[in-house]
């Protein structure tokens, strides 16, 4: 794939540096994990990887790198266990987390975590809500804003909150 052996070592060991403190409010938090997020625009879509900004990463990626540049440990899912053979698609588990809050769609809000499914129910995506109907997301073939459905993926299957 043209990445070399140093590449392939830091694609599942890169942790984003925590950008907020003790004194940063819900908004600054939500706002740090957004702002994390777009440091990634236009970073190649590659299954398995969570790497530095412009490196590599795919959406569950994505979304671990700006819950760690907000203060958010969503552990046990990791960086290193998702480049992992059979962790690749952690957005899976991250649903599934006890971390974050059950929220209906209709009541989503900036910095929800979106999250998506094929035609079996089985959850395949995972996107984070900026607001008036976009997402920010890792999606083949790089990391884009869009709208938070569209022809490539429609079937929401819920919303979750981190910073209630």
């Amino acid at each position: 794939m043209g990445l070399s052996d140093d590449d392939w070592n830091n694609l599942g060991a890169y942790v984003s540096p925590i950008q907020v403190d003790e004194n940063s409010t819900k908004k600054d938090c939500i706002e740090t994990m957004i702002s994390r997020a777009y440091d990634y625009l236009g970073t190649e879509y590659i299954v398995g990887a969570s790497g530095k900004p412009g490196q590599g990463v795919d959406c569950s990626g994505l979304v671990m790198q700006a819950l760690y540049a907000a203060g958010i440990n969503p552990s046990p899912v990791n960086v290193i266990r998702h480049s992992q053979p059979g962790y690749e698609y952690e957005s899976r588990n991250l649903f599934n987390s006890k971390k974050f809050k059950k929220i209906s769609y209709k009541n989503r809000k900036r910095g929800d975590l979106i999250f998506y499914s094929n035609s079996n129910g089985v959850i395949i995506h995972i996107a984070i809500y900026l607001g008036n109907d976009k997402v920010i997301e890792s999606w083949p073939n790089k990391v884009v804003v869009w709208p938070i459905k569209n022809s490539h993926r429609s079937r929401i299957a819920g919303v979750r909150r981190v910073f209630n």
